[in-house]
């Protein structure tokens, strides 16, 4: 059995062998929707028992992979809707949130060190500290340079 994403749909090919024409050839036996990969009664009554299990281990699959990209697209926007949600509290009228939400907030954001520490990524040094060192080193640097 093989399962091909074709447009909005997923197809449940079965390969056969033709004797005849010495050659295989895929038969389509389902077509299911791409968006919610369910099989009808209907569709599982077409499919053998051994087809069936394929199926539950490609769809388990397919779960997985999807729930990896929603979580790997929600790691690459966390610091975008984090610093937006800092801006719309630090407004001049700031957006009001619920005691709820707030504390949901404050235990994403302990959730988000703890889990960034286990993942190997340190809390970064104070970046404001060392530019501002740096500058005026270099200011200093500059009025050296000029009295030499």
């Amino acid at each position: 059995m093989q399962f091909r994403e074709k447009g909005q749909k997923i197809l449940c090919i079965r390969t056969e062998y033709l004797p005849e024409k010495k050659r295989t050839v895929g038969r389509t036996i389902a077509s299911i929707d791409r968006r919610n990969p369910r099989l009808s009664t209907a569709e599982m009554g077409k499919l053998t028992a051994d087809e069936i299990n394929q199926f539950k281990a490609w769809l388990e699959t397919l779960t997985a992979e999807r729930n990896r990209e929603d979580l790997e697209d929600a790691l690459k926007g966390f610091a975008v809707h984090a610093d937006k949600a800092a801006r719309a509290l630090a407004l001049d009228s700031p957006l009001i949130l619920t005691e709820a939400q707030a504390a949901a907030a404050w235990e994403g954001i302990a959730a988000m060190q703890k889990a960034l520490k286990k993942a190997g990524y340190p809390r970064p040094k104070q970046t404001a500290n060392e530019s501002a060192q740096k500058a005026g080193k270099d200011s200093q640097s500059g009025q050296l340079q000029l009295d030499a």
